[in-house]
């Protein structure tokens, strides 16, 4: 990372610095100076069409030691070979919320792809944005038509299935969760319908068997399924328009564990389901939704945050890595 470096401003107004600019990753760092604990929205722009908003999040040593904020870091990873369309010489710019432009380290002006950009420019013009998360395109759930409908129609379906087919209970999850808890909605700024379903498996070996063969029956059902290491799957059913995002929970040793989830367990594996009901449709969530979001996303949680990125603990992190190495090998056993 460059050194740290910014215009002189007044104490309260944010600084920062656009430091790395390529088709893998755009990053820097955003702070108001004398206020740690105070999280910056930085909008980057590609020739001047806005393209994602992100929220200072990641450790920084560098400008906590200058400036008193460790988490001044934002970042975006494209998804990979999204920006290759981009044309020879894309201008691109982060601004604070008041438009002021951020600094740039020396060079770092355009992106550079092999070809036109007008596809990507016309999807930004009809509200498209890049997800913080995912790094892919996608269109904000409040610019879709019916999409509450659509969503609704999708979860009652698989919840259906999934009573049916494994006796277990589907619920709201994730941002899915957090909207209808927090608004009694959906998020207008969320990007997909996101749904879980807690493990009756106790080991990480058993947790990882059991979701695979789950991913394996919805397939012989006819969905269109892609099944990650990660411990969820995107689910589409035949003739629905809606990709569900499906995730397993589950608490061994006596800890919750989920993707970007891994706290000691508050709560009996057998726990109870409520409804919230959006439009027509009762949306289950765990009777513990709360603590599982401040679990989630922070004590914060209540606080709305579209820029909202993951910033995983080395023990989620090494939680993940197992997981994922016991559905990887799961998956090529029955590949033999």
């Amino acid at each position: 990372m460059s050194e740290v470096n910014a215009n002189e401003v007044t104490p309260t107004a944010p600084i920062g610095v656009l430091e790395r600019v390529d088709r893998a990753e755009i990053a820097g760092w955003a702070a108001v100076p004398g206020f740690p604990d105070l999280p910056v929205r930085v909008e980057l722009r590609f020739d001047n069409r806005l393209a994602v908003v992100l929220q200072t999040q990641h450790l920084r040593p560098d400008v906590a030691r200058k400036h008193g904020v460790t988490k001044a870091g934002f970042r975006l990873n494209p998804k990979q070979g999204l920006l290759d369309a981009l044309g020879p010489s894309t201008a691109v710019t982060a601004h604070f919320e008041d438009g002021r432009e951020l600094m740039r380290i020396d060079g770092l002006k355009t992106l550079r792809g092999n070809g036109l950009s007008t596809t990507l420019w016309e999807q930004f013009d009809r509200g498209m944005r890049l997800s913080p998360k995912s790094g892919d395109i996608y269109l904000p759930l409040a610019k879709m038509d019916d999409y509450a409908a659509l969503a609704g129609s999708a979860y009652k379906r698989a919840a259906e299935v999934f009573r049916c087919e494994f006796s277990l209970d589907l619920f709201a999850a994730y941002g899915s969760m957090l909207g209808l808890v927090r608004e009694g909605r959906f998020l207008a700024h969320d990007d997909d319908f996101d749904a879980g379903y807690f493990s009756r498996q106790s080991t990480v070996e058993a947790v990882a068997h059991e979701f695979v063969e789950i991913g394996s029956r919805l397939r012989e059902l006819g969905a269109e399924l892609a099944l990650f290491e990660s411990g969820n799957m995107h689910v589409t059913f035949p003739n629905d328009p809606i990709k569900l995002d499906l995730f397993c929970f589950s608490i061994i040793d006596e800890t919750l564990r989920a993707y970007q989830v891994h706290r000691p367990s508050f709560f009996h594996p057998h726990v109870p389901f409520h409804p919230i009901r959006y439009e027509t449709v009762d949306y289950m969530v765990p009777a513990c939704a709360v603590q599982i979001l401040e679990a989630t996303y922070g004590a914060d949680w209540k606080t709305p945050n579209p820029a909202f990125q993951w910033a995983p603990s080395d023990a989620n992190k090494a939680a993940m890595w197992e997981m994922e190495n016991a559905i990887r090998l799961e998956k090529a056993a029955r590949a033999t």
